[in-house]
């Protein structure tokens, strides 16, 4: 009578550890959370596709520090607040100090920060989202952060005529207006950034 040969368990069985995952259980026999869950079943599934996860202490890391991990592994998206979108950008493009340019655009930062919370407190048509996207093509702020850090530069009145703010999402880089008044500022940004619709800011 023939019998099918008995062959080893495949290099990609899941650990016990892992097995232990799917049924919400930790590696210690206790109700694993989330986050332990997410990364267990993650090791599984690399473990599967023959990945080497483990290269570096990977595994290590992921199973330790779990918690700190999740935002990279699952979508848990947490509300966007004008204080994390304002300092997202930086300003590295200042003009001479006391000079009147300078003024204008220290001004210019003041109105940003006051529209911001304006946005974020529902007094406009638009969404924190929508402003990012604006300026860098994304409506949330990656889990890992941007390859380079987004900044604001401003369009002064002598430099050309402007009406309406406008960015690169290549290089994340956002030109403000300059405005003598706040409600002008609030007026450009809300009308350039609407009428861009479902596209982004050009350069």
């Amino acid at each position: 009578l023939w019998r099918r040969p008995q062959t080893s368990s495949p290099s990609w069985a899941p650990s016990p550890l892992c097995r232990a995952s799917r049924i919400g259980m930790s590696c210690w026999g206790q109700p694993s959370t989330s986050s332990q869950t997410a990364v267990f079943r993650l090791l599984s599934i690399n473990s599967k596709k023959g990945w080497r996860v483990e290269t570096f202490g990977i595994i290590a890391l992921l199973r330790i520090h779990h918690e700190e991990l999740k935002g990279v592994f699952m979508d848990t998206p947490e509300p966007l607040l004008a204080s994390r979108l304002e300092s997202t950008f930086m300003t590295s493009y200042l003009s001479e100090p006391g000079s009147n340019r300078r003024r204008k655009e220290a001004r210019t930062l003041i109105y940003w920060r006051d529209w911001l919370i304006e946005v974020e407190d529902g007094d406009t048509s638009l969404t924190l989202g929508a402003v990012l996207a604006f300026a860098t093509g994304l409506k949330r702020i990656p889990a890992v952060g941007f390859p380079i850090r987004p900044r604001l530069e401003f369009l002064h009145e002598e430099d050309g005529p402007a009406l309406f703010p406008t960015a690169n999402t290549c290089s994340l880089v956002l030109r403000l207006l300059v405005y003598p008044e706040y409600n002008g500022f609030k007026e450009a940004m809300e009308e350039g950034i609407t009428s861009c619709g479902s596209t982004f800011g050009v350069a």
